[in-house]
């Protein structure tokens, strides 16, 4: 683009230069050879860089005109015949794959509840709750929970009680593999500072899709949190 501006100033220039050597040879005509040749000189310069930019600015826009419209044929291309897109997924799921299978999820029922608690209409061993990971790393404490139901629940409401300040918390369901997922409509309420409330309208927790419970922590966090829920 610079060199197309630099362009047109020069030939704007030849022009404004040609210009002032007419006015100036019929406003004072020239009797003297070396004038007149000087002058002769003066306009044949002129002239053949005005050709040259000219000619410039001309191969210029020609291989502009080119690329335009190779660019439009391979976009004309594509579109008849669009390109394979091959995406690599870097991300090894197969261990949170294997640990969701059905026969791990009823391994994992099998296995002593560390905290329960449901809400008055329904008893509390329709409700398992088991810590699967935690993560103290400074600037992102949080523990991991699954959560597994005999009975099929909708809306969801988790209130999370904690030892430590609770600076967020999430929710998702678990799918067996093959079953694929549905998009779920999620409401995070803060109750208090070590208290925090989700509500899930949707999709319907039930036994063959269990939910993972993430509770992160704000401040400094030195050792194992606790956290006590109230399914409702």
């Amino acid at each position: 683009m610079w060199m197309d501006i630099a362009i047109a100033v020069g030939l704007a220039l030849i022009t404004a230069l040609m210009g002032y050597l007419g006015v100036h040879v019929t406003l004072h005509p020239q009797s003297d050879p070396k004038q007149i040749s000087r002058f002769k000189y003066g306009f044949a310069f002129c002239v053949a860089a005005a050709i040259g930019l000219i000619a410039w600015q001309t191969v210029r826009s020609t291989n502009q005109q080119r690329e335009n419209s190779a660019l439009l044929a391979r976009i004309e291309r594509n579109t008849e015949h669009p390109p394979n897109v091959n995406i690599e997924n870097k991300i090894d799921t197969k261990p949170l794959a294997d640990i969701f299978r059905p026969e791990k999820i009823a391994q994992i029922r099998q296995r002593p509840r560390v905290v329960t608690g449901d809400s008055a209409s329904s008893e509390s061993s329709e409700v398992g709750i088991y810590p699967v990971s935690h993560d103290l790393r400074p600037g992102m404490p949080k523990m991991e929970y699954v959560m597994t139901t005999r009975k099929m629940r909708s809306p969801v409401q988790v209130t999370a009680t904690c030892d430590f300040p609770i600076s967020e918390a999430s929710a998702t369901f678990l799918v067996p593999l093959g079953m694929g997922g549905s998009a779920g409509m999620f409401n995070n309420q803060r109750i208090s500072e070590r208290q925090f409330r989700i509500l899930i309208l949707s999709p319907v927790w039930s036994e063959s899709a269990p939910m993972w419970v993430t509770v992160f922590f704000e401040g400094k966090v030195d050792r194992m949190p606790f956290c006590q829920f109230q399914i409702g």
